[in-house]
């Protein structure tokens, strides 16, 4: 595979490649491993991590503590066995999903919030650390699946090359910051994907404007409005239908989404995004399983005509 090859590679140059398969979460192993190198150690990185996106009803302490362990408990264990070394660099791989969220990713979120503040703590007690908040990277990483970039392109976020990335990583290395993110961001796209909720605090200051609209938007504008003006619920559905598959096509960036298509093709985390659209643009209640109780989206039309009343 490539990385077998990469470190090929390396070796062709005359770089020593130690390869060992062990638990970064085991301290026992992890004192082993560095006991058995055969020069002084000079650097961490820890690179291990999983996801296991699920919405918070489907989250339960098993699904979180799994997602926690490789990121936390490894930090805490490649801490603990170097804190008194000389290193120079302890380089943590965090994601921007700890800093912006991630719809499913609660846990995700929070192991590589973690990460960063290990790296600030350990900075305040002199020691070098450094954690990196990654945006997805389009080779390599687990964002790299088409899913993964698909959910990061709707808020803006455009994946980054992973000879591009280790770029920025080297000048970050010369830097103080303990916990940087690096994202290649859309400003324009990013203010119409943060639209679908409340635009955290952390992006204000990134967008150029909140009130930039592209063409779905506009639609979707227009069909709101002529929504609004009419009082008479027989005469609104057509436009419902109309202006639920333009907030369809926002969420999903397909323009050819077809109404009468099963609402159940769609997944969890679109079904989240495309209700927190409706429910801030028409100001009506609605819930996930609202949506999944329709058979498609004629049938939510009809639901959602009758509690805009």
């Amino acid at each position: 595979g490539a990385g077998v090859e990469a470190i090929a590679a390396l070796r062709s140059k005359g770089t020593r490649v130690q390869v060992v398969a062990a638990d970064v979460t085991d301290p026992v192993v992890m004192a082993a491993v560095l006991a058995d190198l055969p020069t002084p150690l000079a650097g961490v990185f820890h690179c291990a991590g999983i996801v296991d996106d699920a919405l918070l009803a489907e989250q339960g302490p098993a699904r979180v503590q799994r997602v926690l362990h490789p990121k936390v408990a490894g930090g805490q264990v490649l801490h603990s066995l170097t804190e008194g070394l000389d290193l120079d660099h302890f380089v943590l791989y965090s994601s921007a999903s700890g800093v912006l969220g991630s719809p499913g990713q609660a846990a995700y979120a929070a192991a590589n919030g973690w990460l960063d503040g290990l790296a600030a703590w350990r900075q305040a007690r002199g020691l070098p650390g450094l954690s990196v908040a990654w945006g997805p990277w389009a080779d390599a990483g687990m964002a790299a699946e088409v899913e993964g970039q698909s959910r990061w392109s709707r808020v803006g976020i455009s994946p980054l090359s992973a000879e591009a990335s280790l770029e920025v990583l080297g000048a970050l290395l010369q830097d103080s910051e303990p916990a940087p993110a690096v994202l290649r961001i859309d400003r324009a796209r990013m203010a119409r994907g943060l639209s679908l909720g409340p635009v955290p605090p952390l992006m204000v200051e990134l967008l150029e404007s909140h009130e930039g609209q592209d063409e779905r938007a506009s639609e979707r504008d227009e069909l709101r409005l002529e929504l609004m003006e009419c009082t008479d619920p027989g005469d609104r559905y057509d436009g419902l239908v109309e202006y639920l598959t333009a907030c369809l096509a926002t969420v999903t960036e397909d323009d050819d989404i077809d109404p009468e298509v099963p609402l159940d093709d769609q997944d969890s985390l679109v079904a989240v995004e495309f209700v927190a659209l409706v429910e801030k643009e028409l100001g009506v209640s609605l819930e996930v399983d609202d949506l999944l109780s329709c058979e498609n989206l004629l049938d939510l039309a009809e639901l959602v005509n009758d509690r805009l009343g």
